[in-house]
């Protein structure tokens, strides 16, 4: 098949590069957006010392994780300078790490900063040589002893709860990245950190395939990315065929027209890119995901996928990939697609199906997303505030969901269960996400061209309230008991209807601690509720007939 015309090629792939090499050559300082509480600061670079004075606490975190986001600056910055050949200035900055007098996390521990600054002192160390590489390796042997190890030890009295917390991404991130690091050193304490790191891999694999352990795309690539530096030491074909699976399963639920996003699911901010280097990575193998990645804009990806990408066979994308038609199932949610069809174009639907009790996915089970030329119509907050306040309550309360609230009661376990899956329809029993039901719960979701269906059945339900979020962009009416959504340039809109009741604007409002996004808040009294969105791409004000939901139930 020929290549997509519009898809990049190796000369873009160069020139981005090097824009980002002579960019990050530039900089002084390294600026951080602390972009879930709203806070932006910046470091004189290199940071000769480990960085300590910080804002006051954050209302409800007192211990806030503020060296996380200095280490993924740093990773980047370092991935844009070695990409481009400035390896000398990479190396400069690596050996400045001497004066940090620690290398564990704002909890006192080995964290996710502890693994930012080991994947680099891992890439410095295949650069360097003679003194230079004894000054690292130096600095990597303090790392793994005074902050690595101490953690894991003390684990041997104070072990992790339950298996969900041994796999928490806090505590495996360092000790994989880490961990390759060690081999690289050929570290006296190797062999004990391979039995920690051999032992996270297996219950990982094992919890993937019995339990659908997932913490969402956004954390699962973050996770993966890590995991892949222990795997580069420590091959375990199981786990090379998990990662595998996920990656190839993750453009199903990235957004139609910005390749780049994820639908938003629990915590998945579009700022966490790691996802798009595991990505490429196993594209390396995949021609068909290799295609994909050159749809997507070279300026979204991280410089790790860039160097990731840059070291892709010739062939690697060189034929289209084939059309996802056909429902897609990841450990936490599930996608309907269409292919670019006419007018419409194609269209996504994701259903949430959270089935593991973890932090990063929220009680949103049934949960649906609608993606469509460039933006999440029908939509959800996808994060949760970590400050306390209006704000918080917004993104975790049972109004930032459009799962049912029965009876008063909200979601309070994360127990979806797929019931069925075909290339159109998803069919989600939701009944074991509240506290008590007296009958059936279930969702279905049927996508047909340019129209979804969502049918919820409420066995023993008499009064269900249901919160609809569409993305803050968009501008609302009202038309014969139809809502209407649209966009600025008034090329699209869409249409949205309630078998049981006329939907109203007395209905739409905004909560507090909304960024922007409006909900519709709709009571309804009947078991059995069909809702409707109908894709508009002529963007007219005729609503569609309410027959339509007869013709299609």
């Amino acid at each position: 098949m020929i290549m997509d015309p519009d898809a990049w090629g190796i000369d873009q792939l160069r020139a981005e590069i090097a824009r980002r090499g002579a960019a990050a050559g530039r900089a002084r300082e390294l600026p951080v957006d602390y972009y879930r509480i709203g806070y932006r600061l910046s470091w004189p670079l290199p940071i000769t010392a480990r960085p300590q004075d910080f804002p006051a606490p954050i209302p409800g975190i007192p211990t806030y994780p503020w060296l996380v986001w200095i280490g993924w600056g740093l990773e980047e910055r370092w991935a844009a300078l070695h990409n481009a050949g400035a390896t000398e200035t990479v190396l400069r900055e690596l050996a400045a790490l001497a004066g940090w007098s620690t290398f564990v996390d704002d909890s006192d521990q080995a964290g996710l900063i502890t693994a930012s600054i080991a994947l680099w002192l891992t890439r410095g160390l295949d650069a360097a040589d003679g003194p230079a590489r004894a000054e690292l390796a130096g600095i990597a042997d303090r790392l793994i002893t005074e902050s690595l190890l101490p953690r894991y030890r003390r684990e041997r009295t104070e072990p992790p709860a339950d298996d969900l917390r041994r796999l928490q991404n806090i505590r495996l991130i360092p000790l994989f990245t880490a961990g390759r690091l060690a081999a690289v050193l050929d570290h006296p304490a190797l062999p004990e950190v391979r039995e920690l790191a051999d032992q996270a891999v297996s219950l990982w694999v094992r919890l993937r395939r019995d339990a659908g352990y997932t913490e969402g795309v956004g954390y699962d690539g973050y996770l993966t990315e890590h995991l892949l530096e222990w795997l580069a030491v420590a091959p375990d074909q199981e786990a090379s065929d998990e990662i595998r699976q996920a990656a190839l399963s993750w453009p199903a639920t990235a957004v139609p027209g910005r390749p780049e996003v994820q639908v938003p699911f629990g915590d998945i901010e579009p700022e966490m890119t790691q996802w798009l280097t595991v990505v490429a990575a196993v594209a390396a193998t995949e021609p068909g995901l290799a295609a994909w990645c050159r749809t997507v804009p070279l300026r979204a990806f991280p410089s790790a996928a860039l160097a990731r990408m840059l070291a892709w066979p010739e062939t690697a994308g060189t034929a289209a990939p084939k059309p996802a038609i056909t429902g897609v199932r990841q450990p936490g949610a599930v996608a309907l697609r269409t292919v670019d069809q006419g007018l419409v174009g194609e269209v996504l639907v994701a259903v949430a199906t959270p089935r593991v009790e973890v932090g990063h996915l929220h009680h949103d089970a049934g949960q649906v997303i609608l993606g469509w030329r460039g933006r999440t119509w029908i939509s959800d907050p996808g994060y949760q505030q970590y400050r306390a306040g209006a704000e918080q309550d917004f993104t975790l309360d049972h109004g930032a969901h459009n799962a049912p609230v029965i009876d008063g009661a909200g979601q309070t376990r994360r127990g979806a269960v797929l019931a069925a899956l075909s290339a159109t329809e998803a069919v989600v029993d939701l009944g074991g996400c509240y506290p008590e039901s007296g009958g059936p719960l279930r969702r279905t979701v049927r996508l047909d061209e340019d129209t979804v269906l969502i049918r919820d059945d409420l066995a023993g339900a008499t009064e269900v309230i249901t919160h609809w979020l569409a993305a803050g962009d968009l501008h609302w009416q009202f038309v014969d008991g139809w809502a209407r959504l649209s966009v600025d340039d008034q090329e699209e809109a869409l249409w949205f209807g309630c078998s049981s009741t006329n939907l109203s604007a007395r209905w739409l409002g905004r909560h507090p601690g909304s960024r922007g996004q409006l909900t519709l808040t709709v009571p309804t009294t009947t078991e059995r509720t069909d809702w409707v969105l109908v894709l508009d791409p002529s963007a007219g004000w005729q609503p569609p007939s309410k027959s339509i939901l007869e013709k299609r139930s």
